[in-house]
């Protein structure tokens, strides 16, 4: 992400609770899938990390020091545990980036997004590997990609250039 962080009016507990999950899903992207992958981090994926830290009962009063460090540099040291709900949530993150660059090299065919996707293949495998050990039916997310190409090619004037 870009630029700074600003709460819309949360209480402190709130606010506080909101930037543990941001920099943890931050820090457990650049931890598992390489730090140029913290780039693709999104409000959504945060949201979700939330989501499964409170389903899970997870507590980010009980995860590592580096976890609840704001600053960057501090990063889980090398085979540390991350909670599950960050881990999970940074391999979505990545499989949903390297869904993104996919789609942008399908919808321009532009070369930069060709080379994009090739450079960060790898660390989409290793995510999509991840997400199946969680469990992730790979069949309806390629399903749901698939009849969303469908859409967006019936919608789109073909006279209209993307």
């Amino acid at each position: 992400m870009f630029g700074l962080m600003k709460n819309g009016g949360c209480a402190d507990i709130d606010a506080r609770h909101y930037r543990l999950h941001y920099c943890g899903t931050c820090k457990a992207i650049g931890s598992r899938y390489g730090q140029v992958s913290r780039l693709t981090l999104n409000y959504d994926v945060v949201f979700l990390s939330e989501l499964l830290s409170d389903l899970m009962g997870e507590r980010p009063s009980d995860w590592g020091s580096a976890l609840q460090a704001y600053a960057c540099y501090r990063q889980p040291g090398r085979g540390e545990v991350l909670p599950r709900s960050l881990e999970t949530a940074a391999a979505v993150n990545v499989l949903l980036a390297g869904i993104k660059l996919k789609d942008q090299a399908q919808d321009t065919g532009r070369r930069r997004w060709r080379w994009a996707q090739h450079v960060f293949s790898p660390t989409y495998r290793r995510a999509l590997r991840q997400l199946r050990r969680l469990g992730l039916d790979e069949a309806l997310v390629s399903q749901t990609l698939t009849e969303q190409q469908g859409l967006e090619r019936q919608s789109w004037p073909a006279d209209v250039p993307p």
